[in-house]
């Protein structure tokens, strides 16, 4: 697994990266200027492909181009053995890699046209499970039934996963789904209502290079950035344009629309062009707390409870901004996130708090931070600091403090830089060399086997045996 650092100066932003096992890909992207970074390995050419508009084509690298001196690459293992770096002092040179761009059509995986497929994650969170995806790519969870090796029936290696509310799905190095947990709503794609406790493949030949769960469902996104759901469509999340709780398909359906996308997480997904996407509807819905109703029909912009009609299909939710992820709140090329909803106990991070505060467009948080990823309400800055905002019930804001709220991103009580975060009813976050950090509620073993207490309102080492 690698990790990969994009450093324009004088600032340095922090990519994730992903391997593609079957075609030897490592892809990154860059959050400053919405570009994706495509690697090929040294056995493939060493070609690296640069495609300036965000995700729009993978080609072979035919045509070459000259690359501005102001962007310099560096890609190193985990741990201390350094693969290759372009030209920064205290890495090694790799003249062999060449910087390209892109100008032939789009191609996929096996020649078809194709998007470049989105970050993949190594954290992921369930009500009373935590996982990681360490180097061997078999997920290790901890929580709800102990400490287990995720080993499906075929011993899939995974290179990325996704956690919804009861179950947790990924995507395995052949391009395969896969899911666990609770499985009362079909969430998990398997043909059954059966739960799980190890993964189980989703039903179909069909390849995926994205998955997210839900609350009641779950997609993927095919190499063509095509939108496939299954599950329960009780809140509109198999987004085919209606909702009811006796619609329930088993195995992955297309979505109603011919929007590609880059990217999801939950019921929202990142559009080719940076679009963001949402769907679904909290009609009908028990919630513990009061959500703001709206009058109007989604012709603008998504809201998740309009009093006419529903957004039952991915509608957009800023026609006038782009963005580059989304997990809870969405980041903006510039490195700012941006936040909708309700805002009474300061989830909006804009510093604003109290009834009535609402916001149905993005309202980006304040401070002025240079994010490059986050999750629910935490982001991690340029500097792999974290940061949380929000509610800090049972101490999930990590900031050494029971109870209140914060309205704006407020530092998480350590010193460690990461790399990555995950968010739930408690929190996990991963540093570069691979250890996971986990703070709120422990209910069920979430902060680890080595962790004593109901809760921790600080990140503790997570301890796993080897």
């Amino acid at each position: 697994y690698l990790e990969s650092y994009c450093r324009r100066w004088p600032t340095a932003v922090h990519i994730p990266v992903v391997c593609r096992r079957d075609a030897s890909l490592y892809v990154a992207r860059a959050s400053d200027d919405g570009g994706t970074y495509v690697f090929q390995c040294r056995s493939c050419d060493h070609r690296l492909l640069r495609n300036a508009n965000w995700g729009e084509q993978v080609c072979n690298g035919a045509a070459m181009r000259g690359f501005s001196a102001s962007s310099v690459l560096v890609t190193r293992l985990f741990g201390s053995r350094v693969v290759g770096a372009v030209g920064v002092m205290g890495f090694v040179f790799m003249a062999a890699w060449t910087l390209v761009s892109c100008t032939d059509g789009p191609l996929g995986l096996d020649g078809s046209p194709a998007v470049v497929p989105p970050i993949s994650t190594r954290l992921a969170l369930r009500e009373g499970q935590a996982c990681v995806l360490p180097l061997d790519s078999i997920p290790v969870c901890w929580g709800s039934g102990g400490v287990m090796r995720m080993i499906s029936s075929d011993s899939a290696r995974f290179i990325g996963l996704s956690g919804g509310v009861q179950h947790i799905c990924g995507i395995s190095a052949d391009s395969s789904a896969y899911c666990w947990g609770r499985n009362g709503f079909g969430q998990l794609g398997d043909g059954t209502f059966e739960h799980r406790d190890r993964p189980v493949k989703v039903v179909g030949a069909r390849k995926f290079v994205a998955v997210a769960g839900a609350t009641t469902s779950s997609c993927a996104l095919d190499a063509g950035g095509a939108l496939w759901c299954w599950g329960s469509n009780e809140y509109g999340g198999l987004a085919n344009g209606d909702w009811g709780a006796d619609q329930v398909v088993l195995t992955p359906r297309r979505a109603r629309t011919s929007i590609r996308f880059v990217d999801l997480s939950g019921d929202c997904a990142l559009g080719v062009g940076g679009l963001g996407y949402c769907w679904s509807t909290l009609r009908g819905a028990v919630l513990p707390f009061p959500f703001h109703r709206e009058p109007g029909n989604c012709t603008d912009q998504y809201w998740p409870l309009y009093e006419g009609r529903e957004c039952l299909v991915p509608t957009t939710v800023d026609r006038a901004r782009r963005f580059v992820q989304h997990a809870g709140c969405w980041l903006g090329k510039g490195g700012a996130m941006y936040c909708t909803g309700e805002g009474d106990l300061g989830h909006l991070g804009d510093g604003r708090s109290g009834a009535g505060v609402i916001a149905l467009r993005p309202v980006a948080v304040a401070g002025g931070h240079s994010f490059v990823t986050g999750s629910g309400r935490c982001a991690i800055d340029d500097g792999g600091v974290l940061f949380c905002w929000g509610s800090n019930a049972l101490g999930r804001l990590g900031i050494g403090e029971d109870g209140g709220f914060r309205a704006v991103p407020t530092p998480v009580a350590s010193g460690e830089r990461f790399v990555e975060v995950a968010a739930l009813l408690n929190h996990c976050a991963r540093t570069a060399v691979g250890a996971v950090w986990c703070w709120g509620s422990n209910a069920n073993g979430e902060l680890g086997p080595g962790f004593v207490g109901a809760r921790s309102n600080v990140p503790v080492l997570v301890t796993l045996p080897d």
